[in-house]
């Protein structure tokens, strides 16, 4: 049955540290990998809200072959109630975007996440702790520090050079444009994460020949991609609207 097969491969992948991400037992595999990164882990609001785009499924705790899965369908698939202003600014009283809220935020938490209204203060909200992060960057440049991992994570995340541009201008004597920055590294940011769930999934399936054909992991393949195209589409909007 699938649920032995379940039982068996959760046996090999404990055995293995390269299948870790394939154990089925105990675990919201969807924050699980999330909470593999640090800045995500440093902002559960935005992670939480990264899990409502993509939805997850929450294995419950190893009883025989009797292993059924817990399906969290995705909340937010609409480009246009998609909270996206909301996750990058900070929500207010009219808004209505329902997420995903955990119960516990360690690395194999959140396994019973309830369904809220999106609250995201101001100072928790994207932008500005992207800022606050360039803008620590661009202070360590000058004080000659070597950068944190979660810094790198924000580096990291976008294809063109911000390290080099803030080092530029600091050099230059000029004003950095740190808000500008971080308004539209908050987006690239975003679809930065969904992308790196989507490699870890294919590079999960690709480990195991039987999750070729594994109902679960086609279903969060397919929700995660769905994830990337409407975060894609919100970061196009974006730079359309500023032409």
């Amino acid at each position: 049955s699938d649920q032995s097969t379940a039982s068996q491969e959760n046996a090999a992948a404990k055995n293995d540290k390269t299948l870790e991400n394939l154990i089925k037992q105990d675990r919201n595999i969807v924050w699980y990998q999330f909470m593999k990164n640090d800045f995500l882990t440093n902002n559960h609001e935005i992670a939480e809200y990264l899990m409502s785009l993509t939805g997850t499924i929450i294995y419950p705790k190893a009883d025989g072959d009797n292993m059924q899965p817990d399906r969290r369908a995705p909340l937010i698939t609409d480009i246009n109630s998609s909270g996206f202003n909301e996750l990058l600014f900070g929500s207010d009283s009219a808004t209505k975007v329902k997420i995903y809220k955990c119960d516990t935020y360690d690395k194999e938490g959140c396994k019973n996440p309830s369904d809220q209204t999106l609250n995201i203060p101001k100072s928790d909200a994207l932008v500005p702790k992207v800022q606050k992060i360039l803008e620590a960057i661009g202070q360590k440049f000058i004080d000659d520090q070597v950068l944190s991992k979660e810094e790198l994570d924000v580096i990291n995340a976008v294809d063109f050079p911000v390290a080099t541009m803030i080092q530029t201008e600091i050099r230059a004597g000029f004003a950095v444009q740190y808000s500008a920055y971080a308004d539209i590294i908050s987006r690239i940011v975003l679809a930065s994460y969904v992308n790196q769930l989507i490699n870890q999934a294919q590079l999960s399936i690709s480990r195991n020949k039987s999750a070729t054909t594994d109902k679960d992991y086609q279903w969060i393949l397919a929700n995660l991609k769905s994830a990337k195209t409407l975060i894609v589409s919100q970061y196009q909007n974006r730079v359309s609207g500023a032409d």
